[in-house]
């Protein structure tokens, strides 16, 4: 993964989930799947017309949380088309700044340390972006890294 993507996905996941953009979704995009859970990004992807059965390559995959399919789900969007991706979840971030502080919906303030420049940067970065290959979920990848993961939670080493 190159290191815009990991940003680009975790910051628009994050962006998401705080500005209640999620929540604001309409009535029918709040069903419940059959594994009890709602489908988060699923129904916003579909409703800014991304090709989401092409895309949710993980959402069958027994062996992944339900934040960690929509991660996937994110990672394929921002890979197939980076351009769409910086219009529609990264360019409106860019308004909520003032200065080096991100103003949410709500009246929480947020104090970044680059302000938004990072975003600016993101932003362009994503539109100079050629079109990547969708990525397919792996178990024994996944099983690797909550090995590695309780490996480090013991030892308190990170990398």
């Amino acid at each position: 993964m190159r290191k815009w993507e990991g940003f680009a996905v975790l910051f628009v996941f994050w962006s998401l989930l705080n500005s209640g953009s999620i929540n604001s979704l309409t009535p029918d995009s709040e069903k419940e799947s059959e594994e009890g859970y709602y489908l988060l990004l699923h129904d916003r992807f579909e409703k800014d017309g991304w090709e989401v059965e092409l895309l949710d390559t993980a959402r069958d995959a027994d062996y992944l949380s339900p934040v960690e399919k929509d991660v996937i789900l994110s990672l394929n969007a921002v890979r197939t088309n980076p351009k769409k991706f910086a219009e529609l979840y990264v360019r409106p971030v860019s308004k909520k700044f003032k200065g080096k502080i991100m103003v949410e919906s709500g009246g929480r303030n947020i104090q970044t340390r680059e302000g938004v420049k990072a975003v600016h940067l993101l932003y362009r970065k994503l539109r100079n972006t050629k079109k990547l290959p969708i990525q397919q979920p792996s178990r024994g990848l996944s099983r690797a890294a909550e090995d590695h993961a309780l490996d480090q939670a013991k030892t308190g080493r990170v990398g």
